[in-house]
């Protein structure tokens, strides 16, 4: 615990702000926000110091967030289907006919309701990347995961996000240039999103690419949703106001 009432202030002044804006990107809930980021300073204020080998305070209450954003997604993924079952044993029978579907098709409609469909694993690493600019070293902390996996998070959420905004499907792998046929260059060509490839690796995807107009309209896809990404989250994954000055009052 702080020495005094002015260091915890101060740790909770310097810490809230940016744990409220991560638990509300993680949530898009300001009261589970409030309640995730309080939660994690007081273990904060609790063991300040850092003992040896310890990570970071800073580190470890971002982790603490994370942690209980992921149990905030699965008390809500069960409360949604219990509604939704309740809701449809009531309806059953109503005699009102098929009902109509709301849902846009992804092309239409950008990129946030294909972030929606996405699951709340693929929601997280996305948001983290994408919203708030954490590099895969730190996410994989967080995570408590490695730094290939979250590699591996991100390929295949940016896929599916491509997928969703109307990017070709089905089977690609049958077409071969440069030694590469379509699916392994393109999986290349999402490894190279997040780290640089390798000498012979990076010949083979631009030896593909010269002759492979399809996978070039690939890559300026790619290129185009992580430039995209940020803008299209932000409106909704910042939190409506940021944590007020009264939040040291609140956990103090």
């Amino acid at each position: 615990m702080p020495a005094n009432r002015e260091q915890a202030a101060a740790l909770i002044e310097a810490h809230q702000p940016e744990l409220y804006r991560l638990a509300y990107s993680l949530t898009l809930d300001s009261h589970a926000a409030e309640r995730i980021s309080a939660a994690s300073l007081l273990t904060a204020l609790r063991s300040a110091s850092s003992a040896p080998g310890q990570l970071p305070v800073e580190v470890r209450m971002a982790r603490k967030v994370v942690d209980a954003c992921r149990w905030h997604a699965a008390w809500m993924a069960v409360k949604d289907w219990t509604t939704g079952l309740i809701a449809s044993l009531r309806d059953a029978g109503a005699g009102d006919g098929p009902a109509e579907s709301g849902a846009a098709s992804y092309a239409a409609s950008g990129l946030w309701p294909a972030y929606q469909r996405l699951s709340s694993a693929s929601q997280r690493v996305i948001a983290l990347r994408y919203f708030q600019h954490y590099p895969i070293e730190r996410i994989a902390v967080l995570l408590g995961s490695s730094e290939a996996a979250v590699r591996s998070q991100l390929s295949i959420a940016r896929h599916r996000l491509d997928d969703a905004a109307g990017g070709p499907t089905g089977m690609l792998g049958s077409y071969t240039s440069g030694g590469l046929n379509h699916t392994q260059a393109r999986q290349l060509l999402q490894s190279a999103a997040d780290l640089p490839l390798g000498g012979q690796q990076w010949q083979s995807v631009q030896d593909h690419l010269e002759a492979c107009p399809s996978c070039r309209a690939y890559r300026q896809r790619l290129q185009s949703l992580q430039r995209e990404l940020g803008r299209a989250l932000q409106p909704h994954l910042a939190p409506a106001r940021p944590a007020g000055p009264e939040a040291a009052a609140r956990i103090l």
